[in-house]
């Protein structure tokens, strides 16, 4: 399915491009020179961020542990695709050619504030809660967004962070033993986890959000171009 969604996203884009009589370098779909380096590169961002929201609670909470479950390698492998396709079709479809036209017309926070909202909406209509899709993929969006500027040219960049994300949220949060480590505590404890891992999620998320701000305002940015 995530095959399948990319490549929908990429024939609407190719669309809505021959109407305009544009090309794709316009919206950053095009697969440029260094894309793979320059994901691989946001893999290296978007794990460690997502590793911190978890690993923290062991600082913050004692009591809390992980579990390694006893998996081999091949769920490992198809998480990693998975996780790849189902990145590479959401940045695709929101921060793509609507986040590129929406920010001709409107600048930078508007825009990521609109394909914020529209990406929760979506999560909302795939069953999400209100609540997590308010914070979770409203945050996430913000924070893939500024992936995406930070690059300026290109979605190889957000696509890793974005994968990187999700990939380590699946390796270390309770997935019932799906992961490589299950996170781990007494009951009593359950409560103050849910809170902390929030709060510690947000600050993952707003740090993020902060340093890609910078990024893309400094001649760094260009490291990333894809």
């Amino acid at each position: 399915m995530g095959a399948v969604m990319t490549c929908l996203m990429l024939l609407w884009t190719k669309i809505c491009l021959r109407t305009e009589g544009t090309t794709a370098n316009d919206t950053g779909t095009a697969l440029a020179a260094g894309s793979i380096p320059r994901a691989m590169l946001g893999l290296a961002v978007g794990i460690p961020l997502s590793a911190l929201t978890y690993v923290s609670l062991i600082w913050l909470l004692p009591g809390v542990h992980f579990v390694r479950n006893a998996n081999g390698i091949r769920p490992v492998v198809t998480a990693v695709v998975l996780f790849l396709l189902l990145a590479a079709f959401e940045e695709i479809g929101f921060r793509g050619y609507p986040m590129q036209r929406l920010l001709k017309a409107f600048g930078q926070w508007p825009t990521l504030f609109i394909v914020a909202a529209v990406f929760v909406i979506y999560h909302i209509s795939i069953g999400w809660t209100v609540p997590q899709a308010l914070i979770g993929t409203g945050l996430g969006s913000m924070l893939f967004g500024m992936a995406a500027i930070a690059a300026r040219q290109g979605l190889a960049f957000p696509i890793g962070v974005h994968a990187g994300w999700n990939m380590a949220t699946w390796a270390l949060s309770q997935q019932g033993g799906l992961g490589i480590w299950d996170i781990a505590f007494p009951p009593a404890l359950a409560g103050r986890v849910q809170t902390m891992g929030m709060a510690a999620y947000v600050v993952a998320m707003l740090v993020g959000i902060t340093c890609l701000t910078l990024l893309s305002r400094s001649r760094y940015g260009t490291v990333v171009r894809a």
